[in-house]
């Protein structure tokens, strides 16, 4: 009986924070972790497109090296194949790696981020 007294306390808390604090989710892009510094954007696709049509595939790379930093992200044109890709490939091994998949968090502009000045500079 606490323990349901203590979920009520913070689940009461959680909804005190600010939406803007709260990564939003974009339920047709799923975040692709673990992957092998070697794949490919198309063997990427490849892989996850038996779970829908894929709008994108980006593999993050490293800005002065050009390499893979080991993450990515695919966009599909549906909202449940993104759901089905996450459920059959989180966990799953590819090219020797285990990958973990999950839905992406929206970008949400930081003080550091280029673009907002947040008053440096002036």
């Amino acid at each position: 009986m606490a323990f349901l007294g203590r979920a009520h306390g913070a689940a009461k808390a959680l909804a005190r924070i600010p939406a803007l604090c709260v990564p939003k989710r974009d339920s047709s892009t799923i975040f692709v972790g673990g992957l092998s510094w070697g794949l490919t954007e198309g063997i990427v696709q490849e892989a996850f497109s038996s779970f829908g049509e894929v709008r994108e595939v980006r593999i993050v790379k490293d800005r002065e090296t050009g390499k893979s930093k080991g993450y990515g992200f695919i966009t599909y044109v549906s909202e449940a194949d993104a759901q089905d890709a996450l459920q059959a490939m989180d966990g799953k091994n590819l090219n020797g790696r285990e990958i973990r998949v999950n839905f992406a968090a929206r970008d949400i502009p930081s003080r550091m981020s280029p673009g907002f000045s947040g008053g440096v500079g002036r």
